[in-house]
Order: C-alpha cells, then structure tokens, then sequence
C-alpha cells in the first residue's frame, strides 16, 4: 500500500466519523496469478484492501473456504470447501432409481475427512445435484442451503470477522478482494436485492467474497440476513 493510498483511507474514516457514520462495504476481483494481463490488485480510495483467498495475508486467509472449518455437519467437514464440492452428486454417482451410490459416501466421507481443500472432484462428469441432509438440491438450492448458510454461521463466529466489524464501527471502508469477486458496493445495495439476484445466476460464480460482504455491511434484504 503506498503513502497516497493510506492517506486516503485515514481521510475516508476520519470523515465517516466526524459525520457519526460506519464504515462502508466493497468488493472487487482479485486477479489470479494464473491469469494473463494486469496482476495488480484492485483498489479504491479510502479503501482498505482485505484479501480473502487462501494465499492473502495471515490475517485474513482464514476466511477463505479453503480453511475456514471444520463444519458442524454429518459427517463433519474439515472445511468448508469439502463441504461444497464433495457433497456433489454426479452422473456416474446414481444407481437406477436415481439414489446415490455406496461409492459416492465413501467419496463423500474421505473427502469430508480431508484437511486439503479440492476444488475440482469430477471436472469431466456432469452434475446432477448436490446431497445434503438426506435430501437432493438443485445447484441453486444448493447455494442458498448449503454454501451460504454454513459460511455466514462459520465466519459470524471467527475472531477476524469480529476485528472487521470493530474496524467498520471505527468508521474505516473496507473492500473485500478474491478471485470469485465482482464489483460490488454493498452501501448501495442494502436491499439485498442485487446480492439475491446474482445468489440465484448460475451464469457466473457467487464466492464467500459476495456473502461476506452480505454479512459485514448488515444487507437487510440479503438471504443470509433475513432470519437474524
């Protein structure tokens, strides 16, 4: 972070204070270091960076859910990015009626047992459905039930996500960087409306940066925010 740039958050926080404000909510993509072109991450003034991914800083990495666990789940999940991929349901995962295998529980279980987050389990196998619970959910359903609301209830209890709070309540703007971001600015979407719209496009991803950013700026209308 260079000089100019720290200038600008202080001045962004001092400002929000002297008007008895919060600090504000952001998101932005984090290019990937596999990707081509610019490398350099984002940034907005009178925003602090908070990088989510599992390689960001110490502080913060932990929020990532290639390490945010274990999950209080049957079986339990070592992290939350198991959870997710390993309860997949895939072609070759269903007997004749449609019911899940014996091979996919114990793919499920080693993998739920497994510290190593895997993002891909089956790339080249089409999906069907995810299982959850003794119950069959469609990919949207899926996000809704099982990625987001064990994220927001993983994250709501971790040390990091309480200082994030504590930095808001000091009035310092915040911008929430991963790979799975998009520009997002949550001050102007506090009717939820723009975060369940992209929860339910299968088109593009819908990352923990999105739902993070959901929980920290208190999005009224969010999904995750409707049952507090």
């Amino acid at each position: 972070m260079n000089k100019e740039h720290e200038k600008s958050i202080e001045l962004a926080q001092q400002e929000n204070r002297k008007n008895g404000d919060r600090g504000k909510v952001s998101v932005a993509k984090k290019p990937h270091y596999r990707s081509k072109g610019i490398k350099t991450h984002p940034r907005r003034e009178g925003y602090k960076n908070i990088d989510v991914t599992s390689g960001g800083p110490a502080k913060f990495k932990g929020l990532s859910p290639m390490l945010l666990g274990p999950v209080d789940s049957t079986p339990q999940a070592q992290n939350m990015e198991n959870l997710w991929q390993f309860s997949k349901v895939f072609k070759g995962d269903v007997d004749a009626d449609g019911q899940p295998t014996p091979a996919f529980f114990d793919r499920r279980n080693r993998g739920f047992a497994d510290r190593v987050a895997h993002r891909r389990v089956k790339s080249n196998e089409f999906y069907l459905f995810h299982y959850w619970q003794g119950r069959k959910l469609n990919y949207t359903e899926a996000r809704e039930e099982i990625y987001v609301k064990n994220y927001s209830e993983l994250v709501r209890e971790s040390q990091v996500y309480k200082d994030l709070l504590a930095l808001l309540d000091e009035g310092m703007n915040l911008q929430i960087i991963g790979y799975d971001g998009r520009d997002y600015d949550a001050t102007l979407n506090q009717d939820g409306k723009q975060l369940n719209e992209w929860l339910r496009d299968l088109n593009k991803p819908f990352g923990h940066e999105l739902v993070l950013a959901g929980l920290l700026a208190e999005t009224k209308g969010f999904l995750i925010n409707e049952e507090k």
